[in-house]
Parts: structure tokens; C-alpha cells; sequence
């Protein structure tokens, strides 16, 4: 039998092992899916590459900095939105991009996120063609859960964010306080 100083070294010996395989774990995810995922997304949509600040962006273009193809703007959205929209999102935006004759390199975008339940893309260089392609998407992003991606019955109360009823549940057994008022308002389908 062995004493508990013993039994202690050797959880945090085990914890420590799995941890490296969990990080191992993750950082094979990122080069061998999130990697290859991002660089065609930026090759087909360039608007989706970050854009850094002018001075910062100047100071990386001096250091010889390159996009290694980390992130996109995509991955601002929570993971239910752009299972449910995030591509045709960017589709349309190309679409009405190529409508409006612009180059796609003059358009950027600055952020994107979620903000009261909505989805909020603040970009430059667009016109009322892109700005109605978006203006759509943010509408749907109050009808789509934001974790799975299918239609939206429950609203939180003072986080807002709009869930489907399974995610509505586990939420609730969290102790987060969902309501069923805004089913009436997901009524118009998608």
C-alpha cells in the first residue's frame, strides 16, 4: 500500500503525461486540419485573412513577417453559425463583390463576432450589394443556435444569445436562465 505523499506524486506524474498527449493531441488538430482548412478558405475568400493595423502591419512587412494561416475571420463566429451560414456567407459576399467590380484585395474586413445574439461584421470597402448580403446573415443569426447550428426556440436572459432546445437544456442544467418567449419570433423559417 502506498502512503498518500506517494499517491500524490504519482497523479501529478500521470496528469502531467496526459496533458502533453492532450497538448499533442491539439496541436496535431491545428496543423493537420485548421492549417490546410484556413489556407484554401484564404485563397478562395482573401477577405477572410486578418488584416493587422497600419503601423503594426508595417513593423510585421519590415520583420519579414508571413501569414502562416493561424486563424481567418471565420473563426470569430461561434461554431454553430458557421456550420449553419459561415460559407454561404463568404459566397455571397464573392458574389456581390464580383457584381460591384471590385477587386476582392480592396475589400477587408475588420472584425467579426457575436454582440447581443447577433452577428456583427465590420468590414471596408464594400457597398449597398455587400452590405445587403450581410445585412441578411445577421438576421439569420438570430434564428440559428449558436452552439449546434439548427433553429433557435430559447433566448438567455442577460448574456443574450439565441439556442436551440437541447442546447437551451444543458445551458440550463449550467444555471443559465433560458426563456421560450422568443419562439414566437423564430416562427419565420430559414
Amino acid at each position: 500500500m502506498i502512503g498518500y505523499e506517494e499517491h500524490s506524486k504519482l497523479y501529478w506524474k500521470i496528469r502531467a503525461r496526459y496533458r502533453k498527449i492532450y497538448r499533442a493531441r491539439n496541436f496535431l488538430i491545428w496543423l493537420f486540419y485548421e492549417l490546410p482548412r484556413n489556407y484554401y478558405l484564404v485563397k478562395k475568400y482573401p477577405f477572410l485573412k486578418p488584416q493587422v493595423g497600419w503601423g503594426v502591419d508595417m513593423e510585421w512587412k519590415r520583420s519579414g513577417y508571413r501569414y502562416h494561416y493561424e486563424e481567418t475571420w471565420l473563426d470569430g463566429l461561434p461554431r454553430g453559425w458557421r456550420k449553419a451560414f459561415g460559407l454561404k456567407l463568404c459566397d455571397d459576399l464573392k458574389k456581390a463583390l464580383a457584381n460591384c467590380s471590385y477587386n476582392t484585395n480592396d475589400y477587408k474586413v475588420h472584425q467579426v463576432k457575436e454582440k447581443f445574439g447577433y452577428l456583427c461584421w465590420y468590414d471596408e470597402g464594400g457597398n449597398n450589394l455587400t452590405r445587403s448580403a450581410i445585412d441578411k446573415y445577421v438576421e439569420m443569426s438570430s434564428k440559428v443556435c449558436q452552439i449546434c447550428g439548427k433553429p433557435a426556440t430559447h433566448a438567455t436572459v442577460r448574456w443574450i444569445g439565441f439556442y436551440c432546445e437541447d442546447c437551451a437544456k444543458k445551458l440550463m442544467s449550467k444555471g443559465i436562465t433560458c426563456t421560450q418567449a422568443y419562439e414566437k419570433q423564430c416562427d419565420n423559417k430559414i
